[in-house]
């Protein structure tokens, strides 16, 4: 297990990266574009909560859950101090979120999950969670940096995915409805190239349960 201690050593590190890396604006940007006024939405991974605050200026009503007590910590001081209306912060493994969030199954219009899949030893309880809670008419985004050779991008990343691989583990539980393929940097260069990939996709519903929510 990778001691994930970031928050601890850099604080909120990820609100000085949408201010000077455009790639990162990139990825933000991506998850804000499927947001709409008044949209309940699930932040899966929060980390500091640098995504919570731009959902929210779009008008989305967020609950942000992490691991890390740290990250927590650190997303609810940016939040608090910058006047963010309505967000939620839950202190939580994906494998006991249900305890905190009782009564919430299928009530989330937007699920989102970025950087976090390749830091999970089990992906498939962070795809419970998703399956769990997103609504029969809402849809969830999954984004990671795609494996690049045998050496992780960072240490902090348990498995890094190919872009087949990821669609495999997906495909095999949701319903793809597209995807994005963003630029992010590479250890060692300059330049960017396109390897953020985001699965864009819904539950899989019986068309006659369809109806409801």
């Amino acid at each position: 297990m990778v001691d994930f201690d970031k928050y601890r050593r850099f604080g909120a590190y990820h609100w000085k990266l949408v201010e000077t890396m455009p790639d990162y604006r990139q990825r933000v940007a991506t998850v804000c574009g499927y947001i709409r006024p008044g949209m309940r939405c699930l932040d899966l991974g929060c980390g500091d909560g640098t995504y919570i605050y731009y959902v929210a200026q779009h008008g989305g009503r967020v609950t942000g859950v992490d691991g890390d007590a740290d990250g927590i910590r650190c997303a609810g001081e940016e939040l608090r101090r910058r006047d963010v209306p309505g967000f939620r912060l839950v202190h939580a493994t994906f494998r006991n979120l249900g305890e905190h969030l009782r009564g919430e199954e299928g009530r989330f219009d937007f699920v989102y999950s970025m950087d976090c899949i390749e830091h999970l030893v089990d992906p498939a309880e962070l795809l419970d969670v998703v399956e769990r809670f997103t609504a029969r008419r809402g849809t969830f985004l999954i984004g990671t940096p795609l494996f690049l050779g045998p050496e992780l991008v960072s240490e902090y990343h348990v498995k890094e995915y190919t872009r087949e691989e990821l669609d495999a583990l997906l495909d095999a539980r949701f319903r793809k409805l597209g995807d994005h393929l963003l630029d992010a940097p590479v250890p060692g260069q300059k330049q960017l190239v396109p390897r953020f990939y985001c699965y864009h996709g819904r539950r899989r519903v019986p068309w006659w349960r369809f109806w409801g929510r």
